[in-house]
């Protein structure tokens, strides 16, 4: 018994139970049906439904009351209420029967119920129709799955919780596979950081949603390009639940980027070289012309190419037209399709013009050329180039081997040491000869200088001293050339050498003229000392002999002329042998006419010290002879006559004649010029004199080694 609220019994309880019961019973959301078993339980008869029954499944109260539910629902059986009535009935524990699509001829719909026993054995189903709900899921549902893009419900935690096959088809994962991986593992690593910077502010609702694009890690190792439109999605309360991904395939969009980018860059790659594309068609006779090569040819844009033989013919200079003809046969042949041809053409503005065509022929399967494409360059400025830098190489090797010149590179690390072909003259061996290494080059070291050289290049590498040195190398055959080298040593960032280029100067002629001149003067000094002492003996034996100063003065000036004339004799063959003819003539040249004295005609030639001492001795003869003998009148004669001593012929046998002059008279005592001539051809000539006086003129044989 239902009791007030001071604890009675309250007999007004039944009345307002009734009341609420009825208010609830017709204004619930719900549909309410009441159902009372029959046939001891197998079947289940109404016993009061509620408006919104009425309403959800077309039916009337007054119709449905007393009626079985079988009957009312033929298709209640295979919906499967019917059995949790049974159950619920003979148990009185409640049960859910879940959201199941209920189908009979007159009504369908998804229903959701809720059955439980009244304490009077009736059973109520409380159900709410799922049909609208049910329809939108489905719609989502295919919507998601069969969309052209893919779609993705994805974790806070970047997990992939709901997956479409369009998502699948673009990453090439199972979507068992792609549950088991997040958003972050199949992102590109260069596009990661971007992402997770902007999910993080969509998380935090900065913002409502962002769009990316970036690079999937497909299933086989390739990566795809996507657009990624990512927002949040949130419950009622606006509580972050997951996020929505719509993921577009825009990898034909990329590759088409990438193309147009190609090119461009390939517009702009032919600008830069001068060069232009072209494409001819032999069906139609027909070509086509890039901007560039228009402006290549001087045609206007705007004018159509030429055909084949009007554009071989107009453009092509007639000495090359021949290079075209064999290119087309080559082709039809089968021996090569491809061809590169440098041509002449005349620019109508610029002139004459190189250019190089880079093409390809395509034939069909019986050999027939089908279509042709390729590229033209013009090469006039590269050809001007290349003749400018043959000349100057040209120049350069004439002056290199004017000069005597070599040039060499050695690469430290390899050991590799290139030389100029001058090199390999200048050391008068075959270029072969030479193998390229370093260790080549000590071989041609000669000996005794090796070790300096090698000390100065390890300097060099090391960074104390310039590599300027002269040293001698020595070639296969034992033949020695000097040489200065000169070189810089390249190094790396770190200090290390890398290389070593340098110049080789042949020195050989230099170095035999330095040894020429140091010969000379050290001849010459020992020439001058010789010259000084015959001076000095000379000087002594006239100071002796003279009765006065002035007699001395004179003598002794005479004297020196004659040294002095040998001396230039001398100077003039560079103290060289000199023929005896030139040593007699220059010596008497100062006492008459040619025709008063006779040359010798031996072909000898005296060392510079015989020669000036033969020369004093003639001297002081023609002295003699001009101030008493044959030259001191006209009609005498003298004669110089020389042989090579028989069975001596190293010995020369000069004899002095006077004739045609005064009588002769033997001198009473042995004079200075005497004196001298023997004393010179005894200590000068290392020889011997011998004077004697005929009546009819004046003797002196001298005989003294010449070679």
């Amino acid at each position: 018994m239902l009791k007030n609220r001071n604890g009675e019994p309250d007999g007004d309880a039944p009345l307002r139970d009734d009341v609420l019961y009825g208010e609830f019973f017709r204004h619930i959301s719900s549909g309410i049906a009441v159902y009372t078993a029959v046939s001891d339980g197998h079947d289940f008869v109404f016993v009061d439904v509620n408006p919104a029954a009425e309403r959800i499944d077309g039916i009337s109260r007054a119709d449905v009351v007393g009626r079985r539910v079988t009957e009312v629902f033929p298709g209640v059986a295979e919906f499967g209420l019917v059995d949790v009535l049974r159950r619920v009935w003979r148990t009185g524990a409640a049960e859910r029967h879940p959201v199941t699509l209920y189908c009979d001829d007159r009504i369908s719909g998804w229903r959701e119920n809720e059955i439980f026993r009244l304490p009077g054995g009736e059973v109520v189903a409380i159900y709410e129709d799922r049909t609208r709900e049910i329809e939108a899921e489905n719609r989502f549902r295919a919507t998601f799955e069969q969309a052209a893009v893919g779609m993705a419900h994805v974790g806070l935690d970047g997990r992939f919780l709901r997956i479409n096959a369009k998502l699948c088809d673009i990453t090439g994962y199972s979507r068992e596979e792609l549950q088991q991986l997040t958003f972050q593992e199949i992102t590109h690593p260069d596009d990661l950081d971007a992402d997770l910077n902007l999910a993080n502010q969509l998380w935090a609702g900065t913002i409502p949603f962002y769009q990316i694009e970036k690079r999937y890690l497909r299933a086989d190792g390739s990566y795809v390009w996507i657009n990624l439109t990512a927002s949040a999605g949130r419950d009622p309360n606006g509580q972050l639940n997951y996020g929505i991904a719509v993921i577009e395939d825009i990898s034909a969009k990329k590759e088409a980027e990438a193309l147009r980018a190609d090119e461009e860059l390939q517009r702009m790659a032919l600008s830069a070289a001068n060069a232009g594309a072209w494409t001819y068609d032999f069906a139609i006779d027909k070509q086509a012309w890039s901007a560039e090569t228009h402006e290549i040819f001087g045609v206007a844009p705007s004018a159509p190419p030429p055909n084949y033989e009007a554009w071989l013919s107009s453009c092509v200079d007639p000495r090359d037209r021949h290079l075209f003809d064999a290119a087309l046969s080559d082709a039809i042949s089968g021996y090569r399709n491809d061809f590169s041809i440098e041509f002449r053409f005349l620019h109508p503005n610029k002139g004459p013009r190189w250019l190089l065509s880079l093409g390809k022929i395509v034939c069909d399967a019986e050999s027939k050329p089908i279509r042709a494409y390729g590229l033209n360059l013009d090469v006039s400025e590269q050809r001007e180039l290349q003749q400018a830098l043959r000349e100057s190489e040209a120049r350069l090797r004439m002056a290199m081997a004017a000069g005597e010149i070599g040039v060499w590179d050695w690469d430290i690390a390899s050991g590799r040491v290139r030389w100029s072909e001058n090199l390999s003259c200048f050391m008068r061996m075959e270029p072969q000869v030479y193998e390229g290494r370093i260790e080549n080059f000590r071989d041609f070291l000669h000996p005794d200088d090796r070790d300096r050289v090698e000390a100065a290049i390890q300097d060099a590498l090391a960074g104390k001293s310039d590599y300027q040195i002269e040293f001698r190398m020595q070639n296969p055959e034992g033949r020695v050339r000097w040489t200065e080298t000169r070189a810089i040593v390249l190094r790396d960032r770190d200090g290390r050498p890398t290389r070593m280029i340098g110049v080789d100067m042949e020195i050989t002629r230099r170095k035999a003229e330095e040894a020429h001149r140091d010969l000379l003067a050290a001849e010459l000094n020992h020439r001058v000392k010789n010259i000084l002492a015959l001076v000095e003996a000379t000087m002594m034996l006239t100071w002796h002999s003279a009765p006065s100063p002035e007699a001395f003065r004179d003598a002794f000036s005479a004297r020196l002329h004659a040294i002095a004339r040998g001396n230039d004799l001398l100077v003039q063959s560079e103290w060289r042998p000199v023929h005896l003819a030139n040593v007699v003539e220059s010596a008497l040249a100062a006492f008459g006419s040619a025709h008063r004295i006779a040359l010798p005609d031996v072909p000898v030639h005296l060392a510079p010290k015989a020669a000036l001492a033969l020369n004093l001795i003639l001297h002081e003869l023609g002295t003699n002879a001009a101030k008493y003998g044959a030259l001191s009148v006209p009609e005498g004669v003298v004669s110089v006559a020389c042989s090579l001593r028989e069975g001596e012929p190293d010995t020369l046998v000069c004899k002095w004649k006077e004739t045609g002059g005064p009588q002769v008279h033997p001198p009473s005592r042995k004079g200075f010029g005497s004196t001298l001539i023997e004393e010179t051809a005894r200590s000068d000539l290392g020889g011997t004199a011998s004077l004697s006086y005929p009546p009819d003129g004046a003797e002196c044989v001298i005989r003294f080694p010449f070679r």
